[in-house]
């Protein structure tokens, strides 16, 4: 789940006044461009319908044949109403700040493909690419762009790891010191000098 939003068009619907791009597609996606406001990314959210599988790559630049930087694992959409899927990439990505990237939708199987967007441009950051890599100026599709939280253990988890740890420190020095005790060795006794 993203936690910290840094791009996002939530403008569009299914069956609202939206561009929704039917594709069957073969080797090649659609796109969303989007300029950065944060420092990295990890996650990524489309509102899609298909019978496809398909990853997300990230592209270092705002046009649809940048190079690759990252991707997604692979998601096998079936086919029923559209919905929001999320895109974790397999690892974290720096971006400079005010720097165009693009998001692609990279087919791994042939299938049908709907991406939810809007023909009224509602994201002035970035444009649409239509299956082919045609450029869609005044197209946005609904995404999100973000990093998910950084795991910060519980204070009850760190009490119980901690607890553990002393006891085992404890049960450590006794064990030390019982196997002195049978071979003779005093523990009392300091060396001279």
């Amino acid at each position: 789940m993203i936690t910290t939003i840094d791009q996002q068009n939530g403008s569009g619907g299914i069956g609202v006044s939206s561009l929704i791009y039917p594709h069957y597609i073969g080797l090649l996606g659609p796109a969303q461009s989007f300029t950065a406001n944060a420092t990295k990314i990890d996650a990524a959210e489309f509102r899609l319908i298909g019978d496809i599988t398909v990853r997300l790559d990230l592209l270092d630049g705002g046009a649809y044949n940048s190079p690759l930087l990252t991707s997604s694992s692979l998601l096998t959409l079936t086919p029923g109403s559209g919905s929001t899927h999320h895109f974790d990439f397999l690892q974290s990505q720096a971006l400079i700040v005010g720097n165009a990237y693009t998001l692609k939708l990279t087919p791994i199987t042939t299938g049908f493909l709907v991406v939810d967007g809007a023909d009224t441009n509602p994201y002035a950051g970035g444009i649409a690419f239509g299956s082919s890599g045609t450029p869609a100026p005044n197209h946005d599709f609904v995404f999100t762009t973000g990093t998910h939280a950084t795991a910060v253990p519980e204070p009850s988890s760190l009490a119980f790891l901690c607890s553990g740890l002393i006891i085992a420190m404890g049960a450590n020095k006794k064990v030390r010191s019982r196997g002195q005790k049978l071979m003779g060795i005093d523990s009392n006794i300091r060396p001279c000098g």
